[in-house]
């Protein structure tokens, strides 16, 4: 269990600039450092590099050939087992969340910041 959000890296995939940059500021003040990516191409790009990330928020519909189920699942590969949270205005039976068993969770959008928090927090202590 991390002590520090401080030393917890999140990937944080999202394409809408507003929404970006006002969560990642919310989950900056919250402790949390903040990686930001506009589309899942960087994302991917993000995730091949040599610094590793703890946890990823991403959004599912992006523009682009790559959405954020695929993210998620590019992310399992390079790093087993990191927690998911996948984050959507669509209804949670319309997200494939099943090919990202384990350790993966829902949020609905628009996001409600002490929410999103308390969902992050807890998938890093699952």
């Amino acid at each position: 269990m991390m002590t520090s959000m401080a030393s917890v890296r999140l990937l944080f995939v999202e394409d809408d600039y507003f929404t970006r940059l006002a969560a990642a500021e919310m989950l900056h003040d919250e402790g949390f450092k903040v990686v930001e990516a506009q589309n899942g191409t960087e994302a991917v790009g993000l995730i091949n590099g040599p610094d590793g990330f703890d946890l990823l928020l991403t959004d599912v519909q992006m523009p682009g050939p790559i959405d954020g189920i695929q993210v998620a699942i590019h992310a399992r590969r390079r790093h087993p087992g990191i927690p998911v949270v996948v984050a959507s205005s669509l209804p949670l039976h319309a997200v494939r969340l099943d090919r990202l068993e384990p350790r993966k969770t829902f949020v609905g959008k628009p996001y409600r910041s002490q929410a999103l928090v308390t969902t992050l927090r807890h998938m890093l202590q699952a």
